[in-house]
């Protein structure tokens, strides 16, 4: 990760003969490798609890604790039915998609997690998501996964696409 900052400085003795080439990096440089290492060997805290997590930017006690929906949902829109029929809503005047699903309730302490992760940048809870897509459709047979476009003024205002970094996540693990 230091290659495309790097410079060549040549020292010259007194005789004006070239004696060495040393590389010379950059602050941001080297800032960005020892981020990189601390990362990588130093436990990170969690997000909710500051408990140390894993890898992820969650521990375990805090992702199972997240609010789940219960499994009796509308198949169209995934609202909480009493018995997992289709809903009133999608009865009276359905909508223009064939289903979609959910496994979280946006309550607290989830809905300050996604806004921060959309909004905040904060792709460490990239990888806990993903786990939690892949878990919740795996039963399922998926062909591919599409990442919604953004708006080129939410692109540059936030600096990347959520969906974009959920959708290769979640393509990385399904590979695997």
């Amino acid at each position: 990760f230091f290659s495309s900052r790097r410079r060549h400085t040549r020292f010259r003795n007194v005789t004006g003969v070239q004696t060495c080439a040393l590389p010379i990096y950059s602050f941001d440089a080297i800032l960005t490798g020892c981020r990189f290492l601390g990362r990588a060997l130093l436990p990170q805290p969690c997000l909710l609890c500051v408990a140390p997590a894993t890898s992820d930017a969650l521990c375990a006690k805090c992702r199972h604790s997240l609010p789940r929906l219960p499994l009796e949902r509308c198949p169209q829109c995934a609202v909480p039915t009493p018995h997992g029929e289709r809903c009133g809503a999608c009865l009276a005047e359905p909508p223009s998609f064939d289903s979609a699903d959910a496994f979280w309730r946006y309550a607290w302490p989830l809905a300050p997690l996604i806004a921060r992760f959309k909004y905040g940048g904060c792709l460490a809870l990239t990888a806990a998501f993903a786990d939690a897509v892949c878990g919740a459709v795996a039963a399922r047979d998926v062909d591919v996964v599409i990442a919604m476009p953004l708006a080129p003024t939410r692109l540059r205002e936030r600096g990347f696409n959520q969906a974009l970094e959920l959708a290769r996540a979640i393509a990385k693990i399904g590979r695997a």
